[in-house]
């Protein structure tokens, strides 16, 4: 056929015009889970950044929802991909360096994994079909499983394969970039080193994430401590430092004087990934005896360790501590003459607050027999008569900062705490110091890590036991003692103590969604077919013609319809009426209506008729039949006499 000259009518091989956001359109499926995937980049490589998460969010689900869905000219799968991809390269870069949230990773995986089904799917629904057939089945069943079975590989695979990753490539000891001055400038007060605890301003604490801690046990990170009060704040007594030996990159750290801990606690390792631009103190849970690192280091007498050259950011080492056994019950029967001279002369000497201060001290523990009950007895006054606030009055310059909080302002953060206790515990002759670095922090309950932020910069107080040791207490902060806390074993870590029967149940869900992709379908196709294996009236209506045509040896002859044969068969049998039953037989096989209830009656009745009739005849020939040949084998003689 020739198209009329001038006519436009040539064969376009181009993609016919679409738009993905159109309603029904199967890429709006696989935008949704790109942006969940790329979203989960763009949290990791905002961490890693410093950048808040939302803006990583925001930034990997614009990306992916405009990609997919606003680029109509350009091919929608290659720019999925394309994106999946460069997501992938983010997660990749990011998911072997320290501090990085395995619980996105995971959620990344399967989102991508999940991706590219719909892909897949997406591309043979847009492919267009061929003129009168019928479009694909819906898959979405088959979706729904395969992404069930992607997840579920995933997961154990990370249950089973993250703890051995991990710890193939952990540092225990890696510099991270080189600090410069303006790390030094954007890093928090709490992780540089001081000459003095000042009193007379509010610290600011920010949501950052300084660094994160791999450890067993829960403690205070301490940083470094301070012994000499002056009314408005903290000062130390020695200020210098000494080089510590160097054996490789294991530092053993001198132990402090007359801290039993270090020559006879539980051992304790702790793993610290620097997140701040720039730190100076080495922190780790007391008392420090080894400190694996690349970094020089200075140790000061009271056993707290600092790196003068600073570190940067991704900077880790590993930190080896010594505890106590610490419980109530060990603190309690501590003996004060067990307490070395040197640390009394140190640590218990007059504080030189206000008068008040110390009358106020000695009524609190008056009922207190030992060291362990004086520290409660001054700790429950302070929660029953201040309160902890960020936003109280710092201290006024000349005025003691202790007096004050006591008996003027009755709030204060940290500092004023820590000082408080400390302050009143020296009045009644218990040696105590101010210590300064961080509180726990909140755990991953995925990967058991503390997660350290700038709020969780803290002041406590550390006292003295005999034949103990320093102990941290603090009414602020919900930190266990040595002896009574429990071991930190993270989720994942109980899942893979759980592997085996992970393994199992991830077989049973599997041959479950087998076996349901197997028989469910064949279940939805049993009703059709029962439904096909009951004969139509027709059917058995016809299968009775046919039968009746081979008794009158008159066979249906190819492609004859039924009322065609049903007239043939009518002629040869002399029936007439048979026509009728042909004509009512096709009418209910192939009209829309199917024959009237009167009429198949009709046609039954005259098919019966029809064949007692030819039975009836069938039967008269057959027995015709009969007596001709009898009379065949005994022939009769007429004779006359």
């Amino acid at each position: 056929m020739s198209s009329a000259p001038g006519s436009s009518a040539r064969p376009s091989w181009r993609h016919p015009q679409r738009n993905p956001a159109a309603p029904g359109s199967p890429w709006r499926a696989v935008a949704v889970v790109v942006a969940v995937a790329l979203a989960c980049s763009g949290i990791v490589s905002a961490d890693r950044a410093g950048f808040p998460r939302y803006v990583g969010v925001a930034a990997g689900a614009t990306a992916a929802l405009l990609g997919v869905l606003a680029l109509p000219s350009f091919p929608t799968r290659r720019i999925a991909l394309a994106l999946l991809a460069f997501g992938g390269l983010a997660a990749a870069r990011h998911a072997a360096l320290p501090g990085v949230d395995v619980k996105v990773l995971v959620v990344w995986a399967i989102a991508t994994l999940i991706a590219l089904l719909l892909v897949d799917r997406a591309q043979s629904d847009e492919t267009p079909h061929l003129s009168g057939s019928s479009p694909p089945p819906h898959r979405a069943g088959e979706i729904v499983r395969a992404a069930t079975v992607l997840a579920i590989a995933v997961f154990v695979a990370v249950v089973a394969l993250a703890p051995t990753i991990a710890s193939a490539v952990r540092h225990d000891a890696a510099p991270g970039s080189a600090p410069g001055q303006n790390g030094f400038d954007n890093a928090p007060s709490s992780l540089r080193r001081g000459e003095q605890l000042d009193m007379t301003s509010r610290p600011h604490l920010s949501n950052d994430v300084v660094f994160t801690v791999d450890a067993k046990h829960p403690d205070f990170w301490r940083g470094e401590t301070w012994d000499v009060w002056t009314g408005s704040g903290w000062q130390r007594s020695n200020r210098a430092g000494i080089g510590l030996p160097r054996q490789g990159i294991d530092v053993p750290v001198y132990p402090a004087r007359n801290d039993v801990v270090s020559n006879g606690g539980d051992n304790m390792l702790q793993t610290f990934h620097l997140e701040a631009p720039y730190a100076d103190v080495v922190f780790g849970a007391p008392s420090v005896v080894n400190v694996r690192t690349t970094a020089l280091l200075l140790e000061r007498d009271d056993g707290t360790v600092f790196a003068p050259e600073g570190l940067g950011r991704g900077a880790t080492y590993t930190v080896t501590s010594r505890r106590a056994h610490a419980t109530r019950a060990t603190l309690t029967a501590a003996s004060a003459a067990a307490v070395p001279r040197a640390i009394v002369e140190q640590y218990a000497q007059d504080p030189q607050t206000t008068k008040r201060v110390q009358q106020l001290a000695a009524d609190i523990t008056a009922g207190a027999p030992s060291a362990y009950d004086k520290v409660l007895a001054i700790e429950q006054w302070l929660g029953a008569h201040t309160k902890y606030s960020l936003n109280a009055p710092p201290s006024r310059s000349g005025q003691d900062a202790v007096d004050q909080f006591v008996f003027d302002t009755h709030r204060g953060w940290c500092e004023q705490v820590a000082s408080t206790l400390v302050v009143m515990l020296r009045s009644v002759g218990v040696p105590a110091r101010v210590a300064t670095g961080f509180v726990t922090g909140s755990r991953d309950p995925l990967t058991g890590r503390y997660v350290v932020r700038g709020r969780d910069a803290h002041a406590w107080a550390e006292v003295y036991f005999g034949g103990v040791g320093w102990q941290g207490f603090d009414p602020t902060a919900s930190v266990p003692l040595a002896g009574e806390a429990g071991t930190a074993t993270s989720w994942l870590e109980q899942a893979r103590a759980m592997l085996p029967f992970l393994l199992v149940g991830a077989a049973v869900i599997g041959v479950l969604v087998l076996a349901l992709s197997i028989f469910w379908p064949r279940a939805l196709r049993w009703p059709r077919r029962r439904a096909r294996s009951t004969p139509s009236w027709a059917a058995v209506m016809l299968a009775r013609v046919e039968r009746l045509g081979r008794r009158a040896h008159v066979p249906a002859q190819p492609g004859e319809t039924v009322r065609e044969y049903a007239g043939s068969l009518a002629v040869q049998l002399g029936e007439p009426q048979l026509e009728t039953v042909g004509s009512v037989i096709d009418a209910d096989a192939f009209s829309a209506q199917g024959a009237a209830p009167a009429e198949r009656r009709a046609a039954e009745s005259t098919l019966t008729q029809v064949e007692l009739a030819v039975r009836e005849r069938l039967s008269k020939r057959r027995r015709a039949r009969v007596v001709r040949s009898s009379d065949r084998e005994h022939p009769v003689t007429n004779r006359h006499p």
